[in-house]
């Protein structure tokens, strides 16, 4: 009998094996993937969270200040301060406020608010109401007038509805 040739015996890798080493790696990408993918989520989620809540007070806040309201009072007949003349005049006056509680505060002060504009009105002559230069710093007249008699809120500007001198 003749000797048999050895044979040597190899290993011969299976391509199960061959895969093991690069599903490895790939589910080591997938696991890096989806735990950024998660804390990117989360940062993006809290920090849409912050500006949101923040933008939407500001808005709150723009929107309570930058909107103006108005509240129209009863006309006003006074004597002007002409000497020597009977001269009257008659405004009906609109008050422009940005805050809250302005018609509350003067619906308790309505007495010393009409007081306010009365005296100011009963100071004026026809001279110094009768041009457009003149009605703009009367209507700054009165708004100081009428703001130091309000604690709470503050009128910003008068606009006048009726304005006539006889």
């Amino acid at each position: 009998m003749s000797p048999e040739p050895q044979r040597k015996l190899s290993v011969v890798q299976t391509p199960q094996e061959e895969k093991k080493p690069a599903e490895k790696r790939r589910s080591k990408w997938l696991l890096i993937a989806a735990i950024l993918v998660v804390v990117l989520g989360l940062g993006g989620g809290a920090a849409w969270y912050l500006i949101g809540a923040r933008a939407t007070k500001n808005n709150d806040t723009l929107v309570e200040a930058g909107t103006p309201k108005s509240l129209t009072l009863d006309s006003f007949t006074v004597n002007l301060a002409e000497p020597g003349y009977r001269r009257y005049l008659r405004v009906t006056v609109t008050l422009e406020y940005t805050g809250k509680d302005l018609e509350k505060e003067i619906a308790g002060k309505d007495y010393r608010v009409r007081d306010a504009i009365i005296n100011v009105l009963r100071s004026k002559t026809v001279a110094d109401i009768n041009n457009q230069d003149r009605t703009l710093e009367l209507r700054q007249e009165l708004v100081e007038a009428i703001n130091l008699v309000l604690v709470n809120s503050q009128v910003k500007n008068i606009y006048f509805r009726d304005f006539i001198i006889q």
